[in-house]
């Protein structure tokens, strides 16, 4: 076994960056030996495991993609399943989930993180259809003390939450409040602060683990204190002080967890300030966004959903290898050479059995995909740059320009250029840069982009949206769609989200809206408006049902778009253009924003604001 896995080198860059003990990272999950044998390289966690570990070390799995063996790929795909269930009103879910927990397996040590995910799936069941508040509360209590036993609630700041940990202790809490006789009802208040404080103070800062508890942290304080800042105007500051920090989450990360609720307090903040004559508070904006949230966002209750389960993109190791050796064009005897049996091979493509770690880095070094089993586009254990790369691609969302080029000189000298998947994303970071500035042509721009694919797999091989090819790939192969107007790479674009609708959707939404997104504004400059008009409804639901705000004005302006070039009508759209403005606004995208209103102005004056 590897004594250096890329896993392990992560674990110990997080542990000294944090400073953090191998005692309070291990706490409930592991033995301290097993978290030990971890950070050496010794042993390899399972999925579950592992992300539970990163996440109670402040990294989430935003943006990463998961590679898993096939049992383990096959258990994960069974509890998206009843996430997905359980979001969406699906019948039997209850019976499905009972006999899940049935099994003896899930008794073992190391399957106790999906016997929290699988009790919290039954407790939000038995809430959806009246079951008793204290089997809720009993449940809430059974999960957090899975891994987190004997938890002492006046000294949260002692420990180390995960993302799902803090989540579950929020729910015991707040199922406290119907359950009888508990005596934690009354420091409801103290915790819940304590826990937003815990929150901010995290390390290392990462946004996105905010942004999926902070805002609910919130939500729940308000209901054990809507009551007293009728009287005491210091708390009601403090409050609105919190929905100020949740808001800011959500705006750096594009996601719309709890804002409905987070605006109803903010609203009911106005009203009070409004009754007692009070001006401190200003919140007029509120208004219109939080009209936007509820017309949109109001057909699911976040309060079933499964977002906190969401973000990273799932593939089975076995589909992995097989799909990439095609796209390659490798026998299996080429690949197992010097490496192992072409015999190895076949039981790994066949789904049977795991292989050591060090076989299947060599194997994934030979593939051109990145030698570990959880995998950024980036190949690095750093955990500084980890966190550089992570901004520089919101920056890139929000049209952010100059801080985003400043985030990638700093990239390049801190990445090994020399790996080249590490070369391939620097690369093609550069080639968008002087194409922007326009230092290049257009046709400089698509010759060095595909010389950036070729880095990792030939650009002549297969197209197949069946084979696996990296985010990196992908991503290169939509700028050539884009800006080359290419059917051919537009149709496998196409096949690939096709691809992802078949696979648990949720487990590539960030991908998968990315590529619809310039496919729907494709089809519509082809004339193809029908055709656009659904791809861009669809876009629009699945953004409302996982809480994002990616693609969802492009979607919006996309339909109307298409409206007014059919129709010739182009005083007609300045309803959607005003929602268009809204959420860059809110969301802090000033560039669009800016396209936006001068496509408002000239739709009132009845000129075509089409081009």
């Amino acid at each position: 076994m590897s004594q250096n896995n890329k896993l392990s080198e992560l674990l110990r860059s997080i542990k000294d960056y944090n400073n953090e003990s191998v005692k309070k990272i291990a706490y409930g999950i592991c033995s301290n030996a097993q978290l030990h044998n971890y950070i050496s390289g010794k042993k390899y966690p399972n999925y579950f495991v592992r992300n539970r570990i990163l996440s109670r070390m402040g990294i989430t799995s935003e943006g990463y993609e998961e590679y898993l063996y096939y049992d383990e790929y096959m258990l994960y795909k069974k509890i998206d399943k009843l996430i997905c269930a359980v979001a969406y009103d699906n019948d039997n879910v209850l019976l499905q989930i009972d006999d899940i927990l049935k099994r003896s397996e899930l008794n073992k040590n190391e399957n106790k993180i999906v016997k929290q995910i699988l009790l919290d799936l039954r407790a939000k069941e038995l809430k959806k259809f009246g079951g008793s508040a204290d089997e809720i509360f009993d449940i809430y209590k059974q999960i957090v003390e899975l891994t987190v036993p004997k938890i002492n609630l006046d000294k949260l700041d002692e420990y180390l939450f995960s993302v799902d940990e803090y989540y579950y202790i929020l729910k015991f809490l707040d199922s406290s409040l119907d359950a009888a006789n508990l005596h934690i009802k009354f420091e409801l208040k103290k915790i819940y602060i304590q826990i937003l404080k815990c929150i901010e103070n995290k390390k290392p800062k990462n946004i996105y683990f905010a942004a999926k508890i902070y805002p609910m942290a919130v939500v729940y304080l308000y209901k054990v204190i809507k009551d007293e800042i009728l009287i005491d105007l210091g708390l009601m500051v403090e409050l609105f002080s919190y929905t100020n920090k949740a808001i800011e989450y959500l705006k750096k990360t594009n996601r719309v967890y709890y804002l409905k609720e987070i605006l109803d307090i903010r609203e009911n903040i106005h009203l009070i300030c409004e009754k007692k004559q009070i001006n401190d508070f200003d919140i007029d904006c509120d208004f219109e966004i939080r009209d936007f949230v509820k017309r949109y966002f109001g057909k699911y209750d976040i309060e079933f959903s499964g977002y906190i389960y969401r973000s990273s993109e799932i593939f089975s190791i076995d589909y992995i290898v097989k799909s990439r050796r095609k796209l390659m064009k490798l026998s299996r005897e080429d690949l197992s050479e010097g490496i192992c049996s072409d015999r190895t091979i076949l039981r790994l493509e066949n789904s049977i059995g795991k292989i050591h770690n060090d076989i299947a880095e060599e194997i994934f070094e030979k593939l051109q995909i990145s030698t570990d089993y959880r995998r950024l586009e980036l190949k690095t254990t750093d955990i500084e740059t980890l966190i550089l790369y992570s901004e520089f691609k919101m920056s890139i969302y929000k049209n952010q320009v100059e801080r985003a080029y400043e985030i990638a000189d700093i990239l390049k000298d801190k990445l090994d250029c020399d790996d080249p998947q590490n070369k391939q994303v620097i690369e093609r970071i550069y080639a968008n840069k002087s194409y922007l500035l326009g230092k290049i042509s257009q046709k400089d721009y698509l010759e060095k982009i595909i010389n950036t694919i070729n880095m990792t797999v030939p650009i002549d091989s297969d197209m197949d949206a069946m084979f696996y090819q990296s985010n990196n790939e992908i991503i290169a192969c939509y700028n050539i769609a884009i800006k080359n107007n290419d059917k051919k790479i537009m149709d496998f674009l196409m096949k690939k989200c096709e691809l992802y609708e078949h696979n648990e959707l949720e487990s590539h939404i960030s991908m998968y809206i990315l590529l619809l997104t310039g496919i729907a504004s494709w089809y519509g400059n082809d004339r193809k408006y029908d055709i656009s008009d659904e791809i861009s409804k669809k876009i629009i639901d699945i953004s409302v049902k996982t809480y994002r705000i990616s693609g969802l004005y492009n979607s919006l302006y996309n339909i109307v778009w298409n409206d007014a070039v059919k129709t010739k009508k182009y005083n007609c759209a300045q309803d959607v253009l005003k929602d268009c403005i809204l959420l860059c606004d809110f969301y802090d995208n000033q560039q669009y924003k800016r396209i936006f209103e001068e496509k408002m102005r000239k739709s009132k004056s009845g000129i075509d604001w089409t081009s």
